[in-house]
C-alpha cells in the first residue's frame, strides 16, 4: 500500500480574495476522483485550522506504486493540477510505502 501527501501554500491573491471557493472547487474534484482511478482506495482534502506553513494538504491511499503512477497521469488529475497550478507558491510531496 502507497500513502501519498502533498502540502500546498497557495499564493497571497488566493488567500486574500477566494481562497473558500478554491477549497470547495479542490475538495470536490480530488473527491470525484475516487472510482475513477483503478487502486485509488482513499482521498481527501483538508484546509488548515490553525496557522502554520501550508494552507492545504492531500491525503491518498494507492493499492501499489503502479496505481500511484496512473493517478499521477489520469487525465482528470492533470486537470486539477493545470487549474490549480498558479494558485500555489510552494510544494511538499512524500510518498511512502506501509
Amino acid at each position: 500500500m502507497i500513502k501519498h501527501i502533498l502540502l500546498w501554500k497557495f499564493t497571497d491573491s488566493v488567500k486574500q480574495s477566494d481562497y473558500e471557493e478554491k477549497i470547495i472547487f479542490l475538495r470536490q474534484n480530488f473527491s470525484a476522483l475516487l472510482g475513477k482511478v483503478n487502486g485509488l482506495i482513499e482521498i481527501e482534502l483538508g484546509a488548515k485550522c490553525i496557522p502554520g506553513d501550508y494552507d492545504i494538504v492531500l491525503y491518498a491511499k494507492f493499492d501499489s506504486l503502479e496505481s500511484l503512477q496512473l493517478y499521477q497521469e489520469h487525465p482528470l488529475h492533470l486537470k486539477i493540477k493545470e487549474q490549480a497550478k498558479d494558485w500555489v507558491c510552494s510544494r511538499a510531496c512524500i510518498d511512502y510505502e506501509v
